[in-house]
């Protein structure tokens, strides 16, 4: 369900997009035991929905999705150590999108040093993008360093609203 979103985003579908993302989200909202997989699938949602609100979605529309994530995560990040990373990255989009700037801006810093402790630099570019997104100095030169050491240029995924 979020790769068909992600497709229709990519085609310009906002509708299709939204109504594929709700499916992934209604399986989400269900599962109160999370497997270790999901780990990934957080920060999936989260760019999901940050592309429907930059391509003109009203938050209104979209903050009870994030907030489905936001408790996925929350329980990964307590199950599972490579889950708190993005537990860290939806807190703080959830932070961001209530107005809470500053707080946002901690909650993704802590995304950056909790994957940087890790080793997962995919993690870590994804909370540096936010960083980036909002202003912080150093931030995108920061995300583009750790997306060199995996070798790959800014994803997609990232820039799904353009």
């Amino acid at each position: 369900n979020y790769t068909s979103s992600a497709l229709a985003l990519a085609d310009g579908d906002d509708a299709a997009a939204l109504d594929a993302l709700e499916a992934a989200l209604e399986i989400v909202a269900r599962t109160k035991r999370p497997q270790v997989y999901m780990t990934q699938n957080a920060p999936i949602y989260c760019d999901l929905l940050w592309a429907l609100h930059e391509r003109g979605m009203q938050k209104e529309t979209l903050i009870q999705h994030l907030q489905t994530v936001v408790r996925s995560a929350k329980r990964i990040g307590r199950q599972y150590r490579a889950g708190a990373p993005m537990a860290a990255l939806a807190q703080g989009d959830s932070l961001c999108w209530q107005g809470n700037a500053a707080k946002a801006q901690t909650a993704w810093q802590a995304s950056v040093d909790s994957a940087e402790e890790r080793g997962m630099s995919y993690a870590a570019a994804n909370a540096l993008d936010r960083l980036a997104r909002t202003g912080k100095p150093g931030a995108e030169a920061e995300r583009d360093r750790h997306l060199d050491v995996l070798g790959i240029p800014l994803p997609k995924l990232w820039r799904l609203s353009a």
